[in-house]
């Protein structure tokens, strides 16, 4: 699982393995209109056609990866290089949504449920105790209209960097909301 913020702030997930036949590393890519691009990570079917691309960025992106995968209409998450940029244990808004409920039933267990996840995303996790929680809401139209990802940040030395939770961090996703959106709800079918 990936998980990122687009530019509305809405935090989305993608699972980079649904459908995937083999993970490879620096194969060149093709699109219809002969652009080519080397991503850093490519994810592919079974019918060898790639299915996301990741590029692990130091200092700037690709442009032709990105021109790729936008004529592919696949997805490319950036992955900033290991730094502490990759720990962020809390991506999307601060609030939760029921807040903004003025007749929520149940605010106590809400709120307490609220600290006891802000407790648990601040802590560093072990291997055994890592936490992860991805919220949504839509509107009636089935459009995000607020979400959040949050997490126990990974311990540094684990094997398990840069997850958070079961997901892997990107800086951001080539895809837009809506497109995000509708792949996440594609793959759930």
């Amino acid at each position: 699982m990936v998980t990122w913020q687009c530019e509305q702030l809405h935090a989305h997930s993608y699972d980079l393995l649904h459908g995937a036949q083999q993970v490879v590393g620096e194969k060149q890519q093709l699109a219809p209109s002969g652009k080519r691009c080397r991503p850093d990570i490519t994810i592919l079917d079974v019918g060898e056609e790639p299915l996301a691309f990741i590029e692990v960025v130091r200092t700037h992106l690709s442009d032709r990866a990105v021109a790729v995968a936008s004529e592919l209409d696949i997805p490319l998450f950036v992955i900033p290089a290991p730094d502490d940029k990759v720990v962020r244990p809390a991506l999307g808004a601060a609030a939760p949504w029921w807040e903004s409920v003025p007749d929520f039933p149940d605010r106590d267990f809400a709120q307490a449920f609220e600290s006891f996840a802000n407790r648990r995303s601040a802590e560093t996790a072990t291997e055994l105790e890592w936490f992860a929680e991805h919220e949504t809401i839509e509107d009636d139209d089935g459009n995000v209209v607020w979400s959040r990802f949050r997490g126990s940040a990974p311990d540094l030395e684990s094997m398990h960097y840069p997850a958070i939770g079961t997901a892997l961090v990107a800086d951001s996703c080539s895809w837009s909301c809506a497109r995000s959106a509708a792949a996440l709800k594609a793959q759930d079918r």
